[in-house]
């Protein structure tokens, strides 16, 4: 009994009460059991009936069961034995998932009685999974810039075992960036990190791929993998770099707008925007972008103007590449605009004669014309030239002018008019011609006799003319001109006196027209002959005759007269047969062989192999058989032999066999002559002519011109002027021979200085030129080739000096101001140079003359101002010295320098007073300190010098008080009048006054005053004599005679003691100068003594070695270079290009101890004022004067001073003022290797034939070192590598070149680019290096031929393809590059009928049609295709093109012959044979041929594709006349094509119908006695047939009463049938009659058995008309039998 899933569901319900309810008889116990997952089912677990220790039979009848808590059967109870046993397989993942320990529950139920035994299933794993990662491909985005250490966490794998069986490890491929780090998570699962072991490096390695295992703990391991993708993120860490710093390109200068000029390209290593590059121009000018357009992405630079070479020759463009992260690079475009010969040559014509008379002698001069070409070099070179057929020639003049003069005498009858045309070429390319016509004309003189255009002339008149009739022209022409070719005509008189010649022609005299006088009979008359004369007017006049003969044509003025028969009308036909015949034609010997072309050119490399086989195109020859080619044979030479060779269709082809080697630099092309003979009899033979192209091979290096250029240019020359052009010469051609110039070891400076073209090998400034730095440039120049051999050569440029440097003048020390009165002191001291050499630097010193100082010259260029004498300041206070330096260069320059010298004053001038002695006038009763006057003294000094105080001097006469008199102002000199004189008491009274200065010693000088009382009139005045007495005057006594002047008498009175006084003071004052002049001589005579002193100690000093020079021997670090001159000793020092520590501790580097070299002590650096003095004038050293140190002030860099000159020495000068000396020194700053070795690139390019020997040199660029000697450049080295190694080698001059030597051979197609690393090594100590990256581009050689993709092509082509329709693509390779690898196809042994039907493409290999095939006329054709690589090389294929058939030939019908018209009542006649062909094939050719239905003809066929077009029965005309008959062709091609052919057949009349009179009977009325001739009736009768059968003819017949006399009666018209009365009728005689009309053909007898030719009859006829008027042709017109009887048109006969 089953139980339904309701009642099952019902137990589980019930059980499950009971379990629960029942608990106290669950047992305690737990049973545990366990199982491997994937057990197969029926495998034990346990033995239940073990477990409870009761007997299996207990087990059926408790009913035991097991019940799993999820109520699925996972095992089975055996009941029998108690065995547990697996139910179905377990999956221990499906069950638990990742849980562990995997428990299944279950109970052991007891029903009877009830009970429960609890039990576990441990179901264990099993390693069945495989670790799986969720994403096979990881991706991981890490930066260029992460620091190593850094880690990146990856997926863990999954693995759906658990335990050991789980994941347990992970690994990585190796690589030298990463490894791999494991983590434990909380939950004991490991998942992987990437760690970062080595810096990323985006330009090197953009993407890394790496390969993650994670393994399981299974036996055996399982694994999973995970591609992981690394990308290398970008940083902006790359600038642009231009592929070369400097491009120079060439344009021509019509380049249209818009045109490429140049692409540049610049590379930046960065990815992304960092690596996206923008292009733009870079400080350059407005013009310059109006010209140039750079595009921003591409890089490709067009032109946006014209160019114009005469305007602008070149162009400077700098142009920036920046990257999206804002780096930037810089490179230049030098535009060279090319010239282009765009301008004609031009023509000015001076002079022209014409016309010019024929007879003029040879060299007459025509014309006078100049040439001109405004372009330059070949372009502007002129070619002048006239066409070679004309009787001139031109003559070269002056310059550029040409004459145009006669060749010979001319001859104006050959040529009248002469149109020259000079045409001018320049040498340019392309060449432009301009031409020039001249038009000269040559006059006539009469030479020339008329002359008639035919000796004789024949006239054809035809008979019957009417009279004045034209009847011809005669013609003379005279070669002349003018009058003298004026021919007039006239008839000479007839050889036939018999012919009356002027009654039958005339002829017109101007023209030359005949005229026929009268009417002219052929029967007559059939011909006559005259002379006519032609005469020209020239004088004399010359003249000619011709013949003139007139023939009278006969016209047709005369019928046929047939004389036999007179009627005819039979006619026989014989029956139409077909006969098939052949002909043979045989072949004669009629056709040379030709060759397709009259020139071959075959390329083959110059070292091509001997015995190497080159096809050449076959000749054609249309003869067949024997007489077509038969062998092939060149002429005899040194290089090649012919081989005659048959081809799979029998023809016979040429190949050139190589015997000899070639050389391009030999012969660069081979000439030679293929004939193919034919066999015939005699042998016809064609020739073409082979050029055998050599080509060239790289077996030359450039070569130049001399191995050494030595040129001077003067250091003046502008920027961009040529220095040289260094020129080099190549065997080879094309890109072997083409030569590119480069610098070779330049260092920098050379590259900054100079460029080189590297097309032209010119030299150019691009810097200016400096003597004074540079002397003597020595440049290396490389001439490469285009496959990289290369030669050198070294130009020596040596700098002219040019005066460009005005001297210089650098003042040492100057002394202002001067002491005047000092003897011969040194002023100033300086030093002069100039930087020039030779004249130029040669100087000359000098200063004004009217100053009292002079030029001493010191040692080397020092120069000391001293004074020539003493000075007086007192003289001149300052001096404005020029000191002019003036070079011997030209022109010369000239340097002025100002120096002011101030003259300081001593005290070596007395005040002076203004006057020696001054007199004062007092006024007597003045008051008290009256300011009775001022004296006045000046001092020549200045300051203190200058300042005087007056004071009085005692006076002599010791009586006299004078303090109580006067007073002086010590300042200014004012006298006082201390107290009122009187004049009567004291008139007068003197005193000196000193005047002294406050020099040191104080100098004075004395002047002596006079004071003069004046009197007052407060006295009476009292004479002394006379005597006077009060009572008579006094009276003298004049004589009589006395004169004007007579003494009469005289007055006296008391004068004053004031000249004594005087005398006195002149006497103190010369006292008082010659005691200051005696003081002043002495102060000199002590000072020059002095000075002589010490000079002298000085001098003895020196000679006994003393002085400042130390004893003993030198210090290490100090040199003795004693020089010449004033100055005593140079001194040289030492110190290193940069400074160590300094041994002071400070931050001074202490060079040497100046003060202990000059043998000084240290106080007297300062008194003796020494310094420093450098010779740039800048302050690297300083002299520390408290301790005597000389220091550096600034770090020196021995390569910014001196560059790569070695020794790097440093001038200056020690000056010391008190005394003035000069002592020269030297630093020598030692190098120290403080700069790396740098190549001028970071990497270079060298390009080498792969068939380079092992051992060949390659010179490479030679890196710079800024240090010298050992510190520089000492070695080379190269990365390891399979073939090269590196040479180091020295120049002589101590630098290092590398040289790379190739090992091993190169193979391009192998490998076409090696990468090298060159390291330059110097010998410092550690050593320093650089590197540059060697790219070694290998150049292809021609070593491999093209090869096609198949031998043999076919295809097949409808015949109806298109002209112009691609037939087939052949396909070839080269694994070659270059020109050696560029294929060029072509057709081979191809015939005539090929090269004009296919078209194969040179450069694609596509093979079109050039013109319609036709499948019936060649159905199929073969085409040998050759593959020529640029070195010469060929591979070749076969094409086989089969032309497919198309219905496109309607079918065609040939009628052979028509019988029309056709005789009616003829059965089954034979109308037409006709044939019918398709030139189609199959199907298509297949025909049917038919006609319509509705006529009475059938088609019959015939032999092959001829029928017969047959009457189906007799025809009869009168029912139908006319058949047109439509044959239809039809053929059974798709789609069907039909032709179709009107015959229109005629039925011709068989007299088979008698005329039928319109009536029986005819009655006539005729009343009597009618006029005669009367119309009395007409009678009418109609004959069905046609044309003569149809004709009737009316008579009448006789009467059958004989004796009615009819004739007489009537008559009746035969044509019309009308009777007339002949005579009167008379009624009562005849009253009636009657009479009949009929008519009978002509006839002829023929036996009846008469065969076929048997003559019937012969019909004779004749035409008086002669000639063609009188031949005579017979046909037969009609007759009742056509196909019986017929009738020879010539003879008349008639056959039957």
């Amino acid at each position: 009994m089953e139980l339904g899933d309701g009642d099952a569901q019902q137990i589980r319900q019930v059980l499950l009460f009971f379990v629960f309810l029942g608990g106290s008889l669950v047992c305690s116990e737990t049973w545990s059991y366990s199982v491997a997952e994937e057990t197969e089912i029926g495998s034990f677990i346990a033995n239940v009936v073990k477990d409870m220790a009761s007997g299996a039979k207990d087990l059926a009848a408790r009913g035991a069961r097991v019940i799993f808590d999820d109520y699925k059967p996972y095992l089975r109870l055996d009941l029998q034995t108690g065995d547990l046993l697996v139910n179905e397989q377990l999956d221990r993942e499906a069950l638990c998932d990742l849980t562990e320990p995997c428990i299944l529950h279950f109970q052991v139920l007891f029903e009877n009685p009830l009970q429960f035994f609890r039990a576990n299933l441990l179901v264990k794993d099993i390693n069945d999974h495989t670790p799986t990662f969720l994403d096979k491909h990881i991706l991981l985005k890490i930066s260029e810039v992460t620091a190593p250490g850094t880690s990146f966490q990856l997926d863990s794998a999954q693995d759906l075992d658990v335990g050991k069986n789980g994941v347990q490890n992970y690994t990585i491929n190796p690589n030298p960036h990463f490894h791999l780090k494991l983590q434990d998570e909380d939950k004991g699962r490991k998942y992987p990190e990437l760690v970062l072991d080595q810096s990323l490096d985006r330009e090197k390695v953009p993407e890394l791929g790496l390969t993650l295992t994670a393994f399981d703990g299974g036996f055996p391991p399982r694994s999973g993998t995970a591609q992981i993708r690394i990308v290398v993120l970008d940083i902006n860490d790359n600038a642009p770099e231009f592929e070369r710093p400097l491009y120079e390109v060439q344009i021509p200068e019509n380049s249209p707008l818009d045109s490429l000029v140049i692409k540049v390209s610049a590379t930046d290593l960065d990815a992304g925007v960092n690596g996206e590059l923008s292009y733009s121009f870079s400080h350059v000018s407005r013009d310059i972008r109006k010209i140039f357009e750079i595009h921003p992405d591409s890089g490709q630079v067009y032109l946006k103007a014209s160019l114009d070479f005469e305007t602008i020759q070149s162009y400077t463009v700098n142009i920036q590449a920046v990257d999206g992260g804002g780096l930037s690079g810089k490179s230049v475009i030098l535009v060279h605009v090319v010239d282009v010969n765009d301008n004609p040559p031009e023509i000015a014509m001076t002079s022209l004669t014409s016309p010019i008379p024929e007879n003029s002698s040879p060299e007459m001069v025509v014309a006078v014309f100049s040439v001109r070409d405004q372009d330059s070099g070949d372009n502007g070179k002129t070619v002048c030239s006239i066409q070679d057929n004309l009787p001139f020639y031109l003559k070269p003049t002056f310059k550029n002018f040409y004459t145009l003069v006669t060749e010979r005498p001319l001859d104006r009858e050959a040529r009248a008019e002469y149109n020259i045309t000079i045409t001018v070429t320049d040498l340019g390319t392309p060449r432009l011609t301009t031409e020039h016509s001249i038009t000269v004309l040559v006059s006539d003189v009469n030479d020339n006799a008329p002359a008639f255009t035919q000796a004789s002339y024949t006239l054809l008149v035809r008979e019957n003319n009417s009279p004045a009739l034209h009847i011809g022209t005669i013609s003379a022409t005279d070669a002349d001109a003018g009058t003298n070719a004026q021919v007039t005509y006239s008839l000479l008189p007839p050889h036939d006196p018999q012919l009356a010649l002027a009654s039958l022609v005339s002829i017109n005299a101007d023209n030359g027209q005949l005229f026929a006088l009268r009417s002219l009979d052929y029967e007559a008359l059939r011909a006559f002959e005259f002379g006519v004369r032609a005469a020209d007017r020239g004088s004399p006049a010359l003249s000619s005759q011709a013949l003139v003969r007139v023939l009278v044509l006969d016209a047709n003025d005369n019928a046929p007269f047939v004389l036999y028969p007179l009627q005819n009308g039979v006619l026989l036909e014989e029956p139409l047969e077909v006969y098939r015949f052949k002909l043979l034609v045989s072949d004669i010997n009629d056709n040379p062989p030709v060759f397709p072309e009259s020139q071959m050119i075959l390329k083959i490399m110059e070292n091509t192999l001997p015995g190497a086989v080159f096809p050449l195109k076959n000749a054609q020859d249309l003869d067949v058989g024997i007489n077509s080619i038969h062998n092939y044979t060149i002429y005899p030479n040194f290089h090649f032999h012919v081989l005659t060779r048959n081809d799979s269709e029998g023809r016979k082809y040429p190949e050139l066999v190589l015997d000899k080697e070639l050389d391009r630099e030999e012969q660069t092309e081979l000439r030679l002559a293929l004939m193919a003979v034919d066999g015939g009899i005699p042998p016809k033979t064609g020739t073409t002519q082979v050029l055998i192209d050599i080509l060239d091979i790289n077996d030359n290096a450039p070569e130049f011109s001399q191995p050494l250029y030595q040129v001077q240019i003067p250091e003046n020359s502008p920027v961009g002027s040529i220095v040289t052009t260094v020129s080099a010469r190549d065997l080879d051609t094309g890109i072997n021979g083409e030569i590119f110039y480069s610098f070779f070891y330049g260092d920098e400076e050379i590259s900054n200085t100079f460029a080189l073209n590297e097309l032209t090998g010119e030299i150019k400034i691009i810097k200016k030129l400096d003597f004074e730095k540079i002397r003597s440039y020595k440049v290396d120049i490389k001439a490469s080739d285009g496959s990289g051999l290369s030669g050198k050569c070294t130009v020596i440029i040596q700098v002219v000096d040019i005066n460009d440097n005005a001297p210089e003048l650098t003042v040492a020390s100057i002394v202002s101001p001067v002491p005047e009165n000092s003897p011969e002191i040194t002023v100033a001291l300086f030093s002069i140079q100039d930087r020039d050499s030779g004249e130029n630097g040669r100087m000359a010193c000098s200063i004004q003359d009217d100053v009292p100082f002079i030029l001493k010259p010191s040692v080397e260029n020092f120069y000391r101002l001293v004074t020539e004498g003493a000075l007086d300041r007192e003289s001149q206070a300052e001096y404005n010295i020029t000191i002019t330096v003036t070079d011997l260069g030209t022109p010369r320059l000239t340097t002025e320098h100002s120096i002011t010298v101030l003259v300081s004053d001593v005290n070596d001038n007395a005040p002076a007073f203004t006057q020696a002695s001054y007199t004062l006038l007092v006024r007597e009763n003045n008051s008290p300190a009256l300011h009775i006057g001022t004296i006045s003294a000046t001092d020549a000094d200045a300051g203190t010098n200058a300042q005087v105080t007056y004071s009085l001097l005692p006076p002599h006469d010791p009586q006299l008080a004078l303090a109580s008199l006067v007073s002086i102002n010590a300042d200014n000199g004012q006298l006082f009048a201390l107290r009122s004189l009187d004049y009567e008491a004291l008139r007068a009274f003197e005193f000196g006054v000193r005047a002294a200065d406050r020099g040191s010693p104080a100098l004075s000088s004395q002047a002596l005053v006079r004071v003069l009382v004046l009197d007052a009139n407060d006295n009476a005045p009292f004479v002394l004599y006379p005597l006077q007495n009060g009572s008579a005057p006094c009276t003298e006594l004049v004589p009589r005679a006395a004169e004007a002047g007579y003494l009469v008498t005289k007055h006296s009175w008391a004068l004053p003691e004031a000249a004594p006084a005087q005398a006195q003071a002149d006497s103190l004052t010369v006292y008082l100068v010659i005691a200051l002049a005696a003081v002043s001589s002495l102060f000199l005579l002590c000072v020059l003594l002095c000075v002589a002193a010490r000079l002298c100690r000085r001098a003895r000093a020196a000679s006994l070695g003393g002085c400042s020079v130390p004893e003993g021997p030198f210090p290490g670090h100090l040199l003795d270079v004693s020089g010449t001159g004033t100055l005593s000793h140079s001194y040289q020092y030492e110190v290193l290009g940069t400074p160590p520590l300094f041994r002071d501790g400070g931050n001074r580097k202490i060079v040497a101890n100046l003060a202990k070299d000059l043998g000084l002590g240290v106080g007297e650096l300062a008194a003796r004022g020494v310094r420093v003095v450098s010779e740039d004038n800048k302050p690297r050293l300083q002299l520390h004067l408290q301790t005597g140190e000389l220091t550096l002030t600034e770090k020196l860099d021995r390569e910014e001073l001196c560059g790569p000159t070695e020794p790097c020495v440093m001038h200056f000068q020690v000056l010391l003022k008190k005394p003035m000396e000069v002592i020269r020194a030297e630093l020598l700053v030692k190098d120290i290797n403080d700069h790396s070795p740098e190549f001028p690139e970071r990497e270079m390019t060298l390009k080498i034939p792969e068939n380079s020997p092992p051992g060949t040199v390659f010179p490479l660029t030679k890196a710079q070192d800024l240090d010298v000697g050992n510190n520089n450049v000492q070695k080379y080295d190269i990365g390891p590598n399979s073939h090269f190694h590196v040479s180091t080698h020295d120049r002589g001059d101590g630098r290092k070149y590398p040289e790379l030597v190739l090992d091993k051979d190169l193979d391009r197609e192998e490998q076409a680019e090696l990468r090298l690393t060159l390291t330059a090594l110097d010998g410092g100590s550690p050593p320093r290096s650089g590197t540059i990256q060697i790219r070694v581009l290998v150049m292809d050689v021609n070593d491999n031929v093209p090869e096609f993709a198949q031998t043999l092509y076919e295809v097949q082509v409808p015949e109806n393809s298109p002209v112009g329709s691609l037939v087939l693509k052949v396909s070839a390779t080269d694994l070659d590059t270059g020109t050696n690898g560029e294929i060029s196809y072509s057709l081979f042994y191809s015939s005539q009928e090929v090269g004009k039907t296919f078209e194969l493409s040179n450069s694609s290999g596509d093979i079109r049609l050039i013109k319609k095939l036709d499948f019936e006329t060649i159905s199929s054709y073969e085409l040998d295709v050759e593959a020529t690589d640029g070195g010469g090389l060929s591979g070749k294929c076969s094409v086989l093109i089969k032309v497919l058939d198309i219905n496109d030939n309607p079918p065609e019908l040939t009628i052979s012959s028509l019988t029309n018209p056709i005789p009616e009542n003829s059965p089954e006649t034979e109308v037409a044979l006709f044939r019918i062909r398709d030139r189609d094939s199959g199907e298509n050719g297949r025909m049917a041929c038919s006609i319509q239905d509705d006529v009475p003809f059938i088609l019959k066929p015939s032999i092959e594709n001829f029928y017969r077009l047959v009457t189906e029965g007799a025809l009869d005309r009168e029912s139908q006349a006319e058949y047109n008959i439509t044959i239809t062709v039809t053929d059974l091609g798709t789609p069907r094509l039909t032709t179709e052919h009107s015959i229109t057949v005629l039925v011709s009349d068989v007299n088979d119908n008698a005329p039928a009179f319109t009536q029986a009977s005819y009655t006539l009325l005729v009343r009597e006695n009618n006029s005669p001739a009367l119309h009395i009736g007409t009678i009418s009768a109609t004959d069905a047939d046609a044309g003569t059968n149809a004709q009737v003819t009316y008579s009448l017949l006789p009467p059958h009463d004989p004796q009615l006399a009819l004739a007489s009666l009537v008559s009746i018209n035969a044509d019309n049938g009308q009777l007339f009365a002949l005579r009167s009728l008379d009624y009562e005689a005849l009253r009636a009659f009657e009479f009949g009309n009929g008519s009978a053909p002509c006839t002829e007898l023929v036996p009846r058995a008469a065969e076929a030719g048997y003559l019937v009859t012969k019909v004779v006829a004749v035409d008086g008309d002669s000639g063609q008027n009188a031949w005579l042709s017979y046909q037969l017109l009609k007759a009742t039998e056509p196909g019986l009887f017929g009738v020879w048109a010539h003879n008349g006969e008639i056959p039957p």
